[in-house]
């Protein structure tokens, strides 16, 4: 659809990370905003914004059986992967958040990484994070590191919201916060060695780590932070409301390279000891 493209070429043009589609008594227009602040905005026809309601409807899992209840669903146009929240029917207030596609970037590995991440396998239930920022290549590393231990003949399997890039031999699932204890369980009668999550988010997110950990199944998820320091206030905040909370290794990832990687002795306590730092 071409109104899409235009949509989309004009959003990364402003650096905008929504689109907001909005409707009032009067007009039907376009918001293109990132951070809460608003870039850009257009009228648009009647016409156009029903068009572009219902394509999105059409090419994402939206269901209509569904339309009196929010709902959050993606889908993928060029290389740009949606996802997309609709609210309640009549009111037709959607909202647009942009993901780049993976990046083609090669990731680099040095020895250090590899020496702590072997010295984690030997550990089961073990528990790995990749922080970074805003498209710091934190997911780019997360699917590579995937596909590696999909090679090395280990049942994995992998929740993401949305899904940004299929990798054959992996059970990729779309994720819901909500629903982490069926997840968990789902692991726990599939016998699965290792459990991926795009992102941890909330203390929901954590808590299905944990609850991974705990029940010897090895991790790797990501997390949004600048730094160790930024990362472990955001920890803090969820341990109030978690019995246990287990984090092995957190490695640093800024602009698609691995820049430091810590190793927690006691994470309940947040002791860390840096390996390497770049």
């Amino acid at each position: 659809m071409r109104l899409v493209d235009q949509l989309l070429e004009q959003a990364l043009r402003l650096g905008a990370q929504d689109i907001h589609v909005l409707s009032t008594c009067t007009q039907k227009y376009f918001s293109f905003r990132s951070q809460r602040f608003t870039l850009s905005s257009q009228t648009v026809s009647l016409v156009q914004w029903s068009e572009l309601i219902e394509w999105l409807k059409f090419h994402s899992d939206y269901s209509a059986a569904r339309s009196a209840h929010f709902q959050d669903c993606s889908c993928i146009v060029q290389s740009l992967s949606l996802r997309i929240a609709f609210s309640p029917y009549p009111h037709q207030y959607v909202v647009l958040r942009i993901h780049k596609t993976i990046s083609t970037h090669e990731c680099i590995y040095r020895s250090e990484f590899w020496t702590m991440l072997d010295s984690l396998d030997q550990k089961r239930g073990s528990i790995c994070v990749l922080v970074g920022g805003l498209h710091s290549g934190k997911t780019t590393y997360y699917y590579d590191l995937l596909a590696r231990y999909a090679r090395n003949a280990k049942s994995i399997m992998s929740f993401e919201e949305p899904i940004e890039k299929p990798i054959d031999s992996i059970v990729q699932l779309k994720y819901e916060s909500m629903k982490s204890h069926e997840y968990a369980s789902a692991c726990l009668r599939c016998d699965i060695d290792y459990v991926g999550l795009g992102e941890a988010r909330n203390s929901h997110d954590w808590g299905f780590v944990s609850f991974l950990g705990l029940s010897t199944i090895s991790v790797l998820t990501t997390a949004h932070a600048q730094n160790i320091q930024e990362f472990i206030i955001k920890a803090r905040s969820y341990q109030t409301e978690m019995q246990h909370m287990m984090i092995d290794a957190v490695f640093i990832v800024e602009n698609f390279s691995i820049s430091a990687g810590y190793l927690f002795d006691d994470f309940l306590s947040l002791r860390y000891r840096t390996v390497f730092s770049y």
